[in-house]
């Protein structure tokens, strides 16, 4: 995974649910994006752990939403 599909994972998870996501579940979120044509009509679970995310990577993360909000392109 690219740091900008874990970064657009982390805000999407922000953004629909309210839950702070550190990069590892990213990370899941991101691999099951990739693969949502496989794994489409199938049953998922992303176990999604913990908020253990430092605030210079939670300031990119949001900075990429502001970015993405102004350029009218949300994270997929």
């Amino acid at each position: 995974m690219s740091e900008q599909e874990i970064a657009d994972a982390m805000l999407s998870v922000l953004r629909s649910h309210s839950k702070l996501i550190e990069g590892a579940a990213g990370c899941a979120v991101a691999a099951c994006w990739r693969q949502r044509a496989a794994l489409a009509g199938k049953q998922v679970v992303v176990l999604c752990c913990g908020g253990n995310v430092s605030l210079d990577a939670l300031q990119a993360v949001l900075q990429r939403g502001r970015v993405l909000v102004a350029d009218d392109r949300g994270p997929a």
